[in-house]
Protein backbone atom coordinates (compact mmCIF):
# COMPACT_ATOMS: atom_id res chain seq x y z
CA UNK A 1 0.00 0.00 0.00
CA UNK A 2 1.47 3.44 -0.57
CA UNK A 3 2.35 6.00 1.95
CA UNK A 4 0.75 8.99 1.12
CA UNK A 5 2.00 12.53 2.66
CA UNK A 6 -0.52 15.52 2.22
CA UNK A 7 0.81 18.86 0.64
CA UNK A 8 -2.21 20.86 2.62
CA UNK A 9 -0.19 22.52 4.77
CA UNK A 10 -1.00 26.02 5.57
CA UNK A 11 1.06 28.35 7.71
CA UNK A 12 -0.81 31.13 8.05
CA UNK A 13 -4.93 30.75 8.86
CA UNK A 14 -6.89 31.83 11.46
CA UNK A 15 -6.71 29.77 14.54
CA UNK A 16 -10.40 30.51 15.43
CA UNK A 17 -11.99 28.88 12.55
CA UNK A 18 -9.70 25.50 12.40
CA UNK A 19 -13.39 23.62 13.55
CA UNK A 20 -15.76 25.64 10.66
CA UNK A 21 -14.16 23.92 8.36
CA UNK A 22 -11.60 20.93 8.02
CA UNK A 23 -8.23 21.58 9.96
CA UNK A 24 -5.13 22.27 7.73
CA UNK A 25 -1.79 22.06 10.08
CA UNK A 26 -0.22 24.88 10.87
CA UNK A 27 -3.14 27.04 11.24
CA UNK A 28 -1.51 28.98 14.37
CA UNK A 29 -0.68 31.97 12.58
CA UNK A 30 -3.51 33.93 13.93
CA UNK A 31 -2.96 32.42 17.82
CA UNK A 32 -3.17 34.77 20.30
CA UNK A 33 -4.12 37.43 17.76
CA UNK A 34 -8.25 36.23 17.90
CA UNK A 35 -9.57 34.60 20.19
CA UNK A 36 -10.14 31.03 19.99
CA UNK A 37 -13.72 29.26 19.46
CA UNK A 38 -15.04 26.27 20.58
CA UNK A 39 -16.79 24.07 18.30
CA UNK A 40 -18.23 20.46 17.62
CA UNK A 41 -19.46 18.43 15.25
CA UNK A 42 -19.53 15.54 12.71
CA UNK A 43 -18.36 15.09 8.79
CA UNK A 44 -19.76 12.13 6.62
CA UNK A 45 -18.64 12.00 3.30
CA UNK A 46 -16.71 9.82 0.34
CA UNK A 47 -13.24 10.49 -0.80
CA UNK A 48 -10.06 8.79 -2.61
CA UNK A 49 -6.95 7.77 -0.24
CA UNK A 50 -4.31 6.75 -2.65
CA UNK A 51 -5.82 4.19 -5.33
CA UNK A 52 -9.10 3.34 -2.95
CA UNK A 53 -12.35 5.07 -2.49
CA UNK A 54 -13.56 5.38 1.26
CA UNK A 55 -17.38 6.26 3.11
CA UNK A 56 -15.48 8.66 5.60
CA UNK A 57 -16.94 9.43 8.98
CA UNK A 58 -14.98 12.12 11.39
CA UNK A 59 -16.24 13.52 14.78
CA UNK A 60 -14.62 16.03 16.68
CA UNK A 61 -14.88 18.75 18.72
CA UNK A 62 -12.13 21.71 19.61
CA UNK A 63 -12.37 23.02 23.37
CA UNK A 64 -10.55 26.73 23.63
CA UNK A 65 -11.33 27.42 27.47
CA UNK A 66 -8.67 30.23 27.96
CA UNK A 67 -5.29 28.83 29.01
CA UNK A 68 -6.48 25.36 28.09
CA UNK A 69 -7.25 24.13 24.54
CA UNK A 70 -7.73 20.16 23.91
CA UNK A 71 -8.58 19.10 19.98
CA UNK A 72 -10.56 15.64 20.14
CA UNK A 73 -11.07 13.55 16.56
CA UNK A 74 -12.32 9.75 15.95
CA UNK A 75 -11.55 9.45 11.99
CA UNK A 76 -13.03 5.66 10.29
CA UNK A 77 -12.32 5.73 6.96
CA UNK A 78 -14.56 2.51 5.50
CA UNK A 79 -13.40 1.32 2.51
CA UNK A 80 -15.83 0.94 0.23
CA UNK A 81 -14.59 0.12 -3.65
CA UNK A 82 -10.54 -1.46 -3.54
CA UNK A 83 -9.46 -0.36 -7.12
CA UNK A 84 -6.53 -2.62 -7.06
CA UNK A 85 -7.41 -5.40 -5.02
CA UNK A 86 -4.45 -7.13 -2.44
CA UNK A 87 -4.60 -8.65 0.60
CA UNK A 88 -5.50 -6.39 3.39
CA UNK A 89 -5.62 -6.79 7.12
CA UNK A 90 -8.22 -4.35 6.89
CA UNK A 91 -10.54 -4.65 10.49
CA UNK A 92 -13.96 -6.62 10.39
CA UNK A 93 -12.79 -5.97 6.15
CA UNK A 94 -14.01 -2.73 6.42
CA UNK A 95 -11.94 0.33 8.70
CA UNK A 96 -8.81 1.17 7.26
CA UNK A 97 -5.68 -0.98 8.56
CA UNK A 98 -3.60 1.57 7.80
CA UNK A 99 -5.23 4.39 10.61
CA UNK A 100 -5.40 1.83 13.32
CA UNK A 101 -2.30 -0.13 12.72
CA UNK A 102 0.30 1.50 15.53
CA UNK A 103 -0.22 2.08 19.42
CA UNK A 104 -0.01 6.01 18.53
CA UNK A 105 -2.91 6.03 16.15
CA UNK A 106 -4.75 5.31 18.92
CA UNK A 107 -3.59 8.46 20.73
CA UNK A 108 -5.25 10.47 17.39
CA UNK A 109 -7.95 10.78 19.42
CA UNK A 110 -6.85 13.32 21.19
CA UNK A 111 -5.01 15.96 18.60
CA UNK A 112 -4.02 18.02 21.16
CA UNK A 113 -3.45 19.45 24.41
CA UNK A 114 -2.31 23.06 24.58
CA UNK A 115 -1.78 25.08 27.99
CA UNK A 116 -0.94 28.73 27.23
CA UNK A 117 -0.47 30.39 24.51
CA UNK A 118 2.56 31.15 22.88
CA UNK A 119 4.94 33.55 24.04
CA UNK A 120 2.76 33.55 27.18
CA UNK A 121 4.68 33.22 30.68
CA UNK A 122 4.34 29.10 30.23
CA UNK A 123 3.30 27.51 27.05
CA UNK A 124 2.77 24.10 26.78
CA UNK A 125 1.72 21.68 23.56
CA UNK A 126 1.14 18.24 23.28
CA UNK A 127 0.41 16.37 20.01
CA UNK A 128 0.20 17.52 16.74
CA UNK A 129 2.62 20.61 16.02
CA UNK A 130 3.08 23.66 13.49
CA UNK A 131 6.21 24.59 15.54
CA UNK A 132 8.64 27.68 14.83
CA UNK A 133 11.90 28.52 17.50
CA UNK A 134 13.29 31.62 17.98
CA UNK A 135 12.63 33.85 14.50
CA UNK A 136 12.01 30.80 12.59
CA UNK A 137 15.22 30.84 11.02
CA UNK A 138 16.45 27.15 11.66
CA UNK A 139 12.78 26.00 12.23
CA UNK A 140 10.28 28.08 11.01
CA UNK A 141 6.41 26.46 10.46
CA UNK A 142 7.79 22.65 10.95
CA UNK A 143 4.88 20.21 10.57
CA UNK A 144 5.16 16.57 12.60
CA UNK A 145 2.19 15.20 10.83
CA UNK A 146 2.59 14.93 7.43
CA UNK A 147 1.51 11.05 6.96
CA UNK A 148 -2.01 10.28 6.85
CA UNK A 149 -0.95 6.36 7.80
CA UNK A 150 0.56 7.36 11.12
CA UNK A 151 0.17 9.80 13.76
CA UNK A 152 3.24 11.37 15.97
CA UNK A 153 3.24 12.61 19.04
CA UNK A 154 5.46 16.02 19.23
CA UNK A 155 5.59 18.50 21.91
CA UNK A 156 6.54 22.34 22.42
CA UNK A 157 7.11 23.42 25.42
CA UNK A 158 8.66 27.42 26.19
CA UNK A 159 9.28 29.49 29.41
CA UNK A 160 9.49 33.16 29.36
CA UNK A 161 10.11 35.63 32.13
CA UNK A 162 11.68 39.05 32.31
CA UNK A 163 14.61 37.50 33.23
CA UNK A 164 15.17 34.81 30.16
CA UNK A 165 13.73 31.77 29.13
CA UNK A 166 13.46 28.63 26.99
CA UNK A 167 11.96 27.35 24.31
CA UNK A 168 11.67 22.89 23.17
CA UNK A 169 10.68 21.17 20.34
CA UNK A 170 10.34 17.20 19.84
CA UNK A 171 9.16 16.12 16.90
CA UNK A 172 7.81 12.62 18.00
CA UNK A 173 8.09 10.71 21.21
CA UNK A 174 8.06 7.75 19.92
CA UNK A 175 11.46 7.63 18.31
CA UNK A 176 12.99 9.23 21.42
CA UNK A 177 12.80 5.59 22.40
CA UNK A 178 13.00 3.53 19.10
CA UNK A 179 16.27 4.59 17.81
CA UNK A 180 15.87 1.47 14.87
CA UNK A 181 12.71 4.08 13.22
CA UNK A 182 13.40 5.75 10.44
CA UNK A 183 11.20 8.48 10.61
CA UNK A 184 12.89 11.74 12.09
CA UNK A 185 14.31 11.74 15.65
CA UNK A 186 13.80 15.43 15.91
CA UNK A 187 14.87 17.78 19.12
CA UNK A 188 15.56 21.44 19.63
CA UNK A 189 15.95 24.26 22.06
CA UNK A 190 16.33 28.16 22.08
CA UNK A 191 17.32 29.57 25.78
CA UNK A 192 17.62 33.17 25.84
CA UNK A 193 18.57 35.73 28.78
CA UNK A 194 17.91 39.47 28.87
CA UNK A 195 21.20 41.14 30.39
CA UNK A 196 19.45 44.76 31.41
CA UNK A 197 17.40 42.62 34.30
CA UNK A 198 20.42 41.96 35.98
CA UNK A 199 20.15 45.86 36.40
CA UNK A 200 16.77 46.24 36.71
CA UNK A 201 14.15 43.68 35.72
CA UNK A 202 11.31 46.25 35.38
CA UNK A 203 12.70 49.40 33.43
CA UNK A 204 11.65 50.17 30.47
CA UNK A 205 15.38 49.42 28.93
CA UNK A 206 14.80 46.10 29.63
CA UNK A 207 13.91 44.93 25.78
CA UNK A 208 17.15 43.22 24.42
CA UNK A 209 17.40 39.76 24.37
CA UNK A 210 20.83 37.10 23.72
CA UNK A 211 19.45 33.77 22.52
CA UNK A 212 21.22 30.38 21.29
CA UNK A 213 20.01 27.67 19.24
CA UNK A 214 20.38 24.20 18.20
CA UNK A 215 18.29 21.88 16.32
CA UNK A 216 19.35 18.60 15.12
CA UNK A 217 17.29 15.36 13.44
CA UNK A 218 19.42 12.25 15.19
CA UNK A 219 18.86 9.93 12.48
CA UNK A 220 18.92 12.13 9.17
CA UNK A 221 19.14 9.93 5.92
CA UNK A 222 21.91 10.51 4.02
CA UNK A 223 21.33 7.59 1.36
CA UNK A 224 18.72 5.58 0.82
CA UNK A 225 17.51 3.56 -2.42
CA UNK A 226 14.46 2.74 -4.90
CA UNK A 227 13.62 -0.47 -2.48
CA UNK A 228 10.62 0.10 -0.17
CA UNK A 229 11.20 -0.91 3.47
CA UNK A 230 8.12 -0.33 6.14
CA UNK A 231 6.53 1.98 4.24
CA UNK A 232 9.74 3.97 3.56
CA UNK A 233 12.36 4.17 1.12
CA UNK A 234 15.21 2.52 2.45
CA UNK A 235 17.49 4.04 4.51
CA UNK A 236 21.00 2.35 4.27
CA UNK A 237 23.19 5.59 5.98
CA UNK A 238 22.32 8.39 8.30
CA UNK A 239 23.84 11.02 10.17
CA UNK A 240 22.87 13.57 13.24
CA UNK A 241 21.74 17.19 10.51
CA UNK A 242 22.25 19.66 13.55
CA UNK A 243 22.19 23.49 13.08
CA UNK A 244 23.06 26.18 16.16
CA UNK A 245 22.38 29.64 16.24
CA UNK A 246 22.84 32.49 17.67
CA UNK A 247 20.45 35.97 17.94
CA UNK A 248 19.99 39.41 19.04
CA UNK A 249 16.60 40.85 19.58
CA UNK A 250 15.07 44.41 20.56
CA UNK A 251 11.51 44.57 21.41
CA UNK A 252 11.66 48.59 20.82
CA UNK A 253 7.61 48.70 20.97
CA UNK A 254 4.67 47.05 22.60
CA UNK A 255 1.65 49.10 22.24
CA UNK A 256 -2.09 48.17 21.54
CA UNK A 257 -1.27 49.23 18.14
CA UNK A 258 1.81 48.09 16.96
CA UNK A 259 4.83 45.82 17.61
CA UNK A 260 7.89 46.01 16.22
CA UNK A 261 10.77 43.87 16.85
CA UNK A 262 14.36 43.66 14.99
CA UNK A 263 16.82 41.04 14.95
CA UNK A 264 19.52 39.35 13.69
CA UNK A 265 20.22 35.62 13.81
CA UNK A 266 23.87 34.16 12.73
CA UNK A 267 23.29 30.06 12.19
CA UNK A 268 25.68 27.21 11.69
CA UNK A 269 25.02 24.09 9.47
CA UNK A 270 27.27 21.17 10.98
CA UNK A 271 29.54 19.98 8.21
CA UNK A 272 28.02 22.66 5.95
CA UNK A 273 27.73 26.29 5.60
CA UNK A 274 26.69 29.16 7.50
CA UNK A 275 23.75 31.87 7.13
CA UNK A 276 22.88 35.73 8.64
CA UNK A 277 19.36 36.32 8.64
CA UNK A 278 18.70 40.65 9.48
CA UNK A 279 15.29 40.77 10.01
CA UNK A 280 12.32 42.61 11.71
CA UNK A 281 8.97 41.92 13.37
CA UNK A 282 5.97 44.02 13.09
CA UNK A 283 2.32 43.10 14.14
CA UNK A 284 -0.06 45.94 13.55
CA UNK A 285 -3.36 46.17 15.36
CA UNK A 286 -5.56 48.95 14.25
CA UNK A 287 -8.60 49.82 16.34
CA UNK A 288 -10.86 51.41 13.76
CA UNK A 289 -14.52 49.62 14.99
CA UNK A 290 -13.54 46.27 14.12
CA UNK A 291 -10.36 43.58 14.65
CA UNK A 292 -8.15 44.46 11.96
CA UNK A 293 -4.66 42.70 12.63
CA UNK A 294 -1.40 42.86 10.11
CA UNK A 295 1.66 40.56 10.48
CA UNK A 296 4.65 41.45 8.85
CA UNK A 297 8.44 40.27 8.45
CA UNK A 298 10.85 41.34 6.48
CA UNK A 299 14.35 39.43 6.50
CA UNK A 300 17.48 40.37 4.54
CA UNK A 301 19.76 36.86 4.38
CA UNK A 302 23.19 36.28 3.34
CA UNK A 303 24.28 32.61 3.34
CA UNK A 304 26.83 30.13 1.87
CA UNK A 305 26.08 28.09 -0.79
CA UNK A 306 26.05 25.28 1.14
CA UNK A 307 23.58 26.53 3.64
CA UNK A 308 19.87 26.48 3.30
CA UNK A 309 17.39 29.01 6.01
CA UNK A 310 14.46 27.52 7.71
CA UNK A 311 16.29 23.87 7.57
CA UNK A 312 13.32 22.19 9.68
CA UNK A 313 10.56 23.52 7.45
CA UNK A 314 7.11 22.91 6.50
CA UNK A 315 7.92 19.99 4.42
CA UNK A 316 11.07 18.89 6.16
CA UNK A 317 9.47 15.23 6.59
CA UNK A 318 9.18 14.65 3.41
CA UNK A 319 12.38 16.42 2.30
CA UNK A 320 14.74 14.60 4.91
CA UNK A 321 14.05 11.12 2.03
CA UNK A 322 13.79 13.21 -1.35
CA UNK A 323 14.99 16.99 -1.19
CA UNK A 324 12.44 18.64 -3.79
CA UNK A 325 15.24 21.09 -5.15
CA UNK A 326 17.85 18.68 -5.41
CA UNK A 327 19.84 16.74 -8.27
CA UNK A 328 18.92 13.38 -9.32
CA UNK A 329 21.56 10.63 -9.02
CA UNK A 330 22.74 10.10 -12.59
CA UNK A 331 22.80 6.29 -11.60
CA UNK A 332 19.43 5.23 -9.29
CA UNK A 333 17.50 8.45 -10.30
CA UNK A 334 16.40 9.33 -7.23
CA UNK A 335 16.39 12.87 -5.65
CA UNK A 336 19.26 13.57 -3.21
CA UNK A 337 18.22 13.44 0.67
CA UNK A 338 18.16 16.99 2.45
CA UNK A 339 20.79 16.26 4.55
CA UNK A 340 23.46 14.52 1.59
CA UNK A 341 22.26 17.58 -0.69
CA UNK A 342 23.45 20.60 1.51
CA UNK A 343 26.43 18.79 2.77
CA UNK A 344 27.53 18.39 -1.36
CA UNK A 345 26.56 21.83 -2.50
CA UNK A 346 29.32 23.94 -3.89
CA UNK A 347 30.48 26.69 -1.70
CA UNK A 348 32.27 28.76 -4.78
CA UNK A 349 30.01 31.67 -4.28
CA UNK A 350 27.54 32.86 -1.53
CA UNK A 351 23.51 33.92 -2.06
CA UNK A 352 22.01 37.09 -0.77
CA UNK A 353 18.62 37.95 -0.83
CA UNK A 354 15.20 38.66 0.55
CA UNK A 355 12.30 36.82 2.91
CA UNK A 356 8.98 38.70 3.61
CA UNK A 357 5.39 37.25 4.68
CA UNK A 358 2.41 39.41 5.26
CA UNK A 359 -0.80 38.05 6.90
CA UNK A 360 -3.75 40.44 6.85
CA UNK A 361 -7.15 39.99 9.08
CA UNK A 362 -10.05 41.80 8.18
CA UNK A 363 -12.23 41.67 11.28
CA UNK A 364 -12.21 37.84 11.94
CA UNK A 365 -14.37 37.65 8.39
CA UNK A 366 -11.63 37.46 5.59
CA UNK A 367 -8.00 36.67 6.15
CA UNK A 368 -5.35 36.59 2.98
CA UNK A 369 -1.54 36.20 3.17
CA UNK A 370 1.69 35.22 1.68
CA UNK A 371 5.58 34.86 1.65
CA UNK A 372 8.05 34.89 -0.93
CA UNK A 373 11.50 34.43 -1.14
CA UNK A 374 14.34 35.25 -3.84
CA UNK A 375 18.06 34.73 -4.14
CA UNK A 376 21.04 36.11 -5.80
CA UNK A 377 24.76 34.77 -6.39
CA UNK A 378 27.67 36.06 -8.29
CA UNK A 379 28.48 32.59 -9.41
CA UNK A 380 27.72 32.02 -13.22
CA UNK A 381 26.73 28.38 -12.32
CA UNK A 382 23.86 29.73 -10.09
CA UNK A 383 20.33 28.49 -11.35
CA UNK A 384 18.35 31.72 -9.70
CA UNK A 385 14.56 29.69 -10.15
CA UNK A 386 16.46 27.54 -6.98
CA UNK A 387 15.80 29.70 -4.69
CA UNK A 388 12.49 31.38 -5.58
CA UNK A 389 9.41 30.01 -3.49
CA UNK A 390 6.45 31.36 -3.15
CA UNK A 391 3.30 30.90 -0.48
CA UNK A 392 -0.62 32.00 -0.51
CA UNK A 393 -3.32 31.35 1.21
CA UNK A 394 -6.72 32.88 1.38
CA UNK A 395 -9.33 32.06 3.77
CA UNK A 396 -12.81 33.53 4.00
CA UNK A 397 -14.28 31.28 7.42
CA UNK A 398 -17.17 33.86 8.81
CA UNK A 399 -19.75 33.88 5.94
CA UNK A 400 -23.27 32.37 6.91
CA UNK A 401 -23.86 30.60 3.89
CA UNK A 402 -20.52 29.84 1.94
CA UNK A 403 -16.89 29.02 3.76
CA UNK A 404 -14.01 29.20 1.58
CA UNK A 405 -10.03 28.46 2.41
CA UNK A 406 -7.44 27.67 0.06
CA UNK A 407 -3.63 27.13 0.27
CA UNK A 408 -1.32 27.38 -2.67
CA UNK A 409 2.48 26.85 -2.56
CA UNK A 410 5.18 26.82 -5.45
CA UNK A 411 9.48 26.25 -5.60
CA UNK A 412 11.73 26.41 -8.18
CA UNK A 413 9.90 29.68 -9.86
CA UNK A 414 11.41 30.48 -13.37
CA UNK A 415 9.61 33.47 -14.20
CA UNK A 416 6.18 35.05 -13.69
CA UNK A 417 4.51 32.93 -16.30
CA UNK A 418 5.78 30.26 -14.00
CA UNK A 419 4.02 30.98 -10.90
CA UNK A 420 0.70 29.29 -11.09
CA UNK A 421 1.16 25.64 -12.66
CA UNK A 422 0.28 22.50 -11.60
CA UNK A 423 3.16 19.81 -11.63
CA UNK A 424 5.75 18.46 -9.44
CA UNK A 425 6.75 21.50 -8.19
CA UNK A 426 3.32 22.55 -7.02
CA UNK A 427 1.51 21.73 -3.91
CA UNK A 428 -2.09 22.94 -2.89
CA UNK A 429 -5.28 22.44 -0.51
CA UNK A 430 -8.72 23.94 -1.10
CA UNK A 431 -12.19 23.54 0.74
CA UNK A 432 -15.31 24.75 0.76
CA UNK A 433 -18.56 24.95 3.22
CA UNK A 434 -22.24 25.84 2.18
CA UNK A 435 -24.93 25.97 4.65
CA UNK A 436 -27.56 23.39 3.61
CA UNK A 437 -29.58 24.46 6.91
CA UNK A 438 -28.70 25.31 10.07
CA UNK A 439 -25.35 23.53 11.62
CA UNK A 440 -25.48 21.52 8.37
CA UNK A 441 -23.35 21.77 5.46
CA UNK A 442 -22.08 20.51 1.98
CA UNK A 443 -18.47 20.03 2.15
CA UNK A 444 -15.78 19.60 0.01
CA UNK A 445 -12.07 19.18 -0.09
CA UNK A 446 -8.73 18.84 -2.93
CA UNK A 447 -5.43 18.32 -1.84
CA UNK A 448 -2.39 17.64 -3.63
CA UNK A 449 0.01 15.05 -2.29
CA UNK A 450 3.26 13.07 -2.26
CA UNK A 451 3.13 9.90 -2.68
CA UNK A 452 5.46 7.27 -1.98
CA UNK A 453 4.93 5.29 -5.30
CA UNK A 454 6.54 1.64 -5.17
CA UNK A 455 5.58 1.22 -9.25
CA UNK A 456 7.73 3.98 -10.03
CA UNK A 457 10.87 3.80 -12.14
CA UNK A 458 12.45 4.59 -9.54
CA UNK A 459 10.52 4.33 -6.41
CA UNK A 460 9.80 7.89 -5.72
CA UNK A 461 7.60 10.45 -4.11
CA UNK A 462 5.51 11.60 -6.80
CA UNK A 463 2.66 14.33 -6.70
CA UNK A 464 -0.91 12.71 -6.90
CA UNK A 465 -4.45 14.90 -6.02
CA UNK A 466 -7.11 13.44 -4.07
CA UNK A 467 -10.37 14.73 -2.58
CA UNK A 468 -13.31 14.37 -0.34
CA UNK A 469 -17.02 15.59 -0.31
CA UNK A 470 -19.40 15.04 2.16
CA UNK A 471 -22.03 16.51 4.70
CA UNK A 472 -20.77 18.17 7.81
CA UNK A 473 -22.96 19.44 11.03
CA UNK A 474 -21.21 21.42 13.30
CA UNK A 475 -21.44 24.75 15.53
CA UNK A 476 -19.52 27.23 17.85
CA UNK A 477 -19.59 27.73 20.91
Amino acid sequence: MRRSLSFGILTLILAGSAMAMEPIPGEERFAGLLPPQSSAGAQLGVGQIQEDYYLKLVLKSELNLGKVGVGFQIPLNLRAWDRDPQATNDYYGLIRYEDWDQPADYIKVIRYVRLGHKRDDFYLRVGELAADLGHGTIMGRYINNLDINKFRVGSQFDINTKYGGIETVIGDFGTVYDRQSPDSRLFGARAYFKPYALIDADSLLNIFAIGASVVSDLNAPTVVTATIEDDNLEVTDTTAATIYGFDFEAEVLHSPILDIVPYTDLNFIQQAGWGWHLGTLITAKMPIGFALTIPLRLEYRRFAGNYLPMYFSTFYEIERYQYLQGTPDVVTGLLPTKAHEIRNRSTDAGLNGYYADLAFDFANIFQVGAFYEDYDSSSAAYNPAANRNLQVFVSVPALDIFQLKAFYARTGITDLNDLFKKDSRSMAVAEGRYQLISYVYLVGRFTRRWVLDPEATPAAYVSTDSWDFGVESSFNF
